[in-house]
């Protein structure tokens, strides 16, 4: 999880950010153009409120990680754009893309990404009221991340999501 993401509120599940973490982490990259430095621009971008530059980065993002030929960093790329759609309250898009990039994801056994777009899609299920169904993805999320031992500080804010889920499915 990014340093500026200071983790999820417990009731509504938004993302916290420290956003003048976030702008300084810009200003550091600057002038980076590697596809790993433009895909964490989109988030910073999303952060800072800048969702125009954001959606230019991701073209460019995108293109670039086609040109490499490789569909692990397009999926990505895809995760990225479909977090910018989220905050753009395109949830409809937002979940189709999410939706594609688990199921690719999960075919080449990209276990990272599946996760990811599983947290992402359930943020995305949270803003739509479908509780039940951001329940499952952060559920399925969780079982990703501790099957493969996936980093402690995502394991534990995602199973306060599942938490704050149950409660709000069961109550």
């Amino acid at each position: 999880m990014e340093s500026y993401v200071l983790g999820f509120d417990p009731v509504s599940l938004a993302e916290r950010f420290d956003v003048e973490a976030a702008r300084r982490r810009l200003d550091e990259l600057a002038d980076e153009r590697s596809l790993a430095a433009l895909v964490e621009k989109i988030g910073l971008l999303r952060v800072t409120g800048q969702a125009e530059q954001a959606h230019e980065v991701a073209t460019e993002a995108l293109r670039q990680a086609r040109l490499v030929g490789d569909r692990e960093p397009i999926a990505r790329v895809k995760v990225a754009r479909g977090q910018l759609l989220r905050a753009e309250g395109k949830h409809e898009q937002a979940v189709h893309e999410l939706s594609d990039t688990i199921a690719e994801a999960a075919a080449n056994g990209w276990t990272g990404i599946v996760a990811e777009a599983r947290r992402q899609r359930a943020l995305v299920r949270v803003a739509l009221g479908e509780y039940e169904a951001a329940r499952d993805d952060l559920s399925e999320a969780l079982a990703v991340l501790v099957k493969n031992q996936g980093d402690p500080r995502e394991i534990d804010v995602t199973m306060v999501a599942v938490g704050a889920l149950l409660d709000r499915v069961d109550g």
